[in-house]
């Protein structure tokens, strides 16, 4: 569970950026939505090995 909360609060960050590209190049919101479940299920595939180099970019992101 912790997992998804990383990747939720660093998808929060850039959802809004995301959905503007998105919808600026597709104008497609189920094509948004998909992409959306895709990179949740791709992340929650990653191992703990990729994982933890994103949780040290998020935190120097965050300085």
């Amino acid at each position: 569970m912790k997992d998804q909360t990383a990747f939720s609060t660093r998808f929060a960050r850039h959802k809004d950026e995301l959905e503007w590209l998105f919808m600026e190049l597709y104008h497609n919101r189920e094509g948004l939505e998909v992409l959306e479940r895709e990179m949740a299920d791709a992340y929650n595939a990653r191992s703990a090995e990729l994982k933890a180099p994103d949780k040290a970019r998020s935190a120097d992101l965050c300085r």
